[in-house]
């Protein structure tokens, strides 16, 4: 009989490294919000650098701000994101998911101008349809 593989997932290897900190009790519950944080910190340096040039003030309100959206939003897009494509697992989509809402950062414009053109394109009424 061949032992099963070990789960090497990001949020497992916080997980085993939080027990060692905190207990084998809290360390799944502070497990995911802690990958979010570390993800967040990598796609807010990212979307810092990528920032035109702006004062410090600017700079500390992106970073809040994104702050905050990911720790609202990162699990749910992950839950949505995973009951929609059945492939996917949602806590290995906590990572990607928390480093690109900071990554993205001021461009959301964009991308919700580029979502709504192919909701329009692909929802245009076809030729002889009214």
């Amino acid at each position: 009989m061949t032992p099963p593989e070990p789960d090497l997932s990001p949020l497992s290897v916080v997980v085993a490294l939080l027990t060692l900190f905190v207990g084998p009790q809290l360390a799944p519950a502070l497990g995911a919000y802690s990958l979010i944080l570390i993800a967040w910190f990598g796609g807010v340096l990212i979307g810092v650098w990528r920032l035109p040039p702006a004062p410090r003030g600017m700079v500390a309100v992106f970073t809040v701000v994104t702050l905050i959206v990911t720790l609202g939003v990162t699990v749910p897009a992950a839950d949505v994101l995973a009951r929609h494509m059945p492939v996917l697992e949602a806590k290995g989509l906590l990572f990607p998911i928390a480093v690109l809402i900071p990554a993205v950062g001021h461009s959301w414009l964009d991308v919700a101008a580029w979502v709504w053109s192919l909701r329009r394109r692909f929802s245009a009424p076809k030729e002889g349809e009214q």
